[in-house]
């Protein structure tokens, strides 16, 4: 079968500026040569009604599709639901019609039983000859007994145990470690992350399965790593299968002669990672990260990002309005009228900036910049207002905002003389609040 899962995750969600966080990049790899027996387990808890499910549902049926697409002979799967109790609704076949049918019947409601739900997957597998796969769709909750003896029986018994989590109602940050204690090892190849954009399906799981179901197994594998110029690779530890090599201060090569050739197997890279770039906010970890081997699969890496916290957050105004020109294709001249610009008098720019100080996440700032210019007599005169809708951040806390240069044209105005050197003063004043989004 192949690779079947390619996965890459950091360490924490969030890191200062010029911290250091972990990231680790998972494979895990079957055999094609035996049986393939595959239990498919759904959640069908009231915590994944609504999206949740739907997503786990399409997902589902697109393993089952994949399966039968792939053309791999002797390939069977069940379909195991669980909330209150745990039923299997198909039991193993090569009919996909059967198996998508149990799939799209399945509705949310009651508690989350995992412990029997892996019971009920490992009967489900009892008797059937050759390779073995649990694959579990879960938000990592539970209620009743503790699945850890039940997982442990799974593992012990030589079968690969996938979870894939899945963000639900009562998702928490403890669930990828919760499932990661559960599955089998290591944990960062067969635990795979739900997309957090709400798509549709799971697509480091399914992907290219199609094409590798009909591999034996992984040879001669080699990953390519490079991080983003935010970012530069401090140290990488010893893999758990392979030899890695930092190539560069944003690159490294992941090596590993061969990966589930006679049995399910998964093998980690763990690498440190310092931010090295500018300012606070989301950051994308991956410039690229390309797998090649000589077995004939294909598999990608997501993309992970990790919020970075300078103590603040730069906000910068929009550019300035511009003039856009179509050039018609094959053509080798084009000319650009930008308009006029007429420079009378002297005068100035004025770039203003302002930091909001303690903006709680969520919440929009509605900013007004009013700039006048006081006069030798004490009188004031309106230079303008400027006002900005500053959009809101996802920190988990309050966070200063820092607005830069608001621009303001000021021409000399020659109703308004200058002071006895030619100065002139200019008051600004701010006006800000904040709203839900």
């Amino acid at each position: 079968m192949g690779i079947l899962t390619s996965n890459k995750y950091i360490g924490s969600p969030i890191a200062s500026c010029d911290g250091e966080f972990a990231v680790t990049l998972a494979l895990s790899a079957v055999p094609s040569d035996i049986t393939a027996n595959i239990a498919v387990v759904i959640q069908s808890s009231a915590s994944m009604s609504g999206a949740p499910l739907e997503r786990v549902k399409v997902s589902a049926a697109e393993l089952i599709s994949a399966i039968e697409k792939s053309g791999a002979d002797r390939a069977r799967a069940s379909v195991i639901s669980f909330s209150d109790r745990a039923c299997e609704l198909q039991s193993l076949t090569e009919d996909s019609s059967l198996l998508i049918s149990a799939v799209n019947g399945i509705s949310a409601s009651g508690g989350s039983a995992l412990a029997c739900a892996l019971t009920e997957a490992h009967h489900s597998l009892e008797g059937a000859e050759g390779l073995k796969i649990i694959a579990v769709f879960s938000d990592g909750t539970y209620t009743g007994a503790d699945p850890s003896s039940a997982a442990a029986s799974i593992t012990d018994d030589g079968i690969a145990l996938y979870f894939i989590a899945v963000e639900s109602s009562t998702s928490d940050d403890n669930c990828l470690s919760r499932l990661g204690s559960l599955s089998s090892s290591p944990s960062a190849a067969y635990v795979i992350t739900a997309p957090a954009d709400g798509g549709g399906t799971f697509p480091y799981f399914i992907a290219d399965l199609s094409e590798n179901l009909a591999v034996n197994g992984a040879e001669s594998i080699c990953v390519n790593e490079t991080v983003s110029d935010n970012f530069e690779i401090v140290s990488a530890a010893a893999p758990t299968l392979g030899t890695v090599t930092v190539t560069g201060r944003r690159t490294l090569t992941w090596n590993i002669s061969q990966l589930g050739l006679a049995v399910p197997e998964g093998a980690a890279l763990t690498f440190n990672v310092r931010h090295t770039g500018e300012g606070s906010g989301e950051k994308c970890i991956n410039a690229s990260a390309v797998y090649t081997d000589c077995s004939g699969n294909t598999a990608a890496f997501n993309s992970p990002e990790i919020l970075i916290d300078c103590g603040h957050i730069d906000y910068f105004e929009p550019s300035a309005s511009y003039t856009e020109t179509t050039a018609a294709d094959c053509g080798e001249e084009i000319a650009i009228d930008a308009g006029e610009i007429t420079m009378t008098g002297s005068g100035r720019l004025a770039r203003v900036s302002v930091t909001l100080r303690g903006v709680c996440p969520g919440r929009r700032t509605a900013l007004a910049v009013q700039l006048s210019e006081a006069a030798p007599d004490g009188t004031e005169h309106s230079r303008g207002m400027r006002t900005f809708i500053v959009p809101a951040h996802s920190y988990p806390s309050r966070r200063d905002i820092r607005v830069n240069s608001l621009t303001f044209v000021l021409p000399d105005d020659s109703e308004i003389p200058a002071g006895c050197n030619g100065e002139r003063v200019y008051r600004t004043r701010i006006y800000a609040t904040s709203y839900p989004v």
